[in-house]
């Protein structure tokens, strides 16, 4: 267990240096992405207030992780908008957030979010036991 949370903060740490790829690379199965999905959106509420916050997503939300984040974040009092590349964004306020993700696979066992908002970063890793996904450690917030 503890080689496990040393790689966690290993690959946490480089979790700055993500790619400009976005999305879900993972193909983890559905009920680990909506796990996945519902703790990023109580820890985003931990830092961002409901009901006062717009997130605009900077890409298509296509997968089951990015559709559950999409409908948990709306379901929690944010103001949630999709991207639209036919259409150029406007009335942004300092209250908007743009919001990206990248959902990877570390190892055999180690799934990693990383969720990207304007400057700042979100970053978590979860671990396969038995069949079940467990939080590997801490978020790292990063402003």
């Amino acid at each position: 267990m503890h080689k496990i949370i040393m790689v966690t903060f290993l690959l946490l740490g480089l979790s700055s240096c993500a790619s400009t790829r976005y999305g879900n690379f993972a193909e983890a199965p559905s009920k680990y992405n909506q796990k996945m999905a519902a703790d990023t959106v109580y820890q985003l509420v931990n830092i961002y207030p409901p009901a006062t916050t717009k997130f605009n997503f900077q890409q298509e939300t296509g997968d089951v992780f990015g559709e559950t984040l999409m409908e948990k974040l709306r379901d929690s009092g944010y103001a949630v908008v999709e991207l639209n590349k036919d259409e150029s964004s406007s009335g942004s306020t300092h209250r908007d957030k743009t919001l990206s993700y990248i959902v990877d696979l570390q190892m055999t066992n180690l799934y990693r979010i990383t969720i990207l908002i304007g400057d700042e970063t979100l970053s978590r890793a979860y671990v396969v036991q038995n069949n079940l996904l467990y939080p590997a450690g801490s978020w790292v917030y990063k402003e």
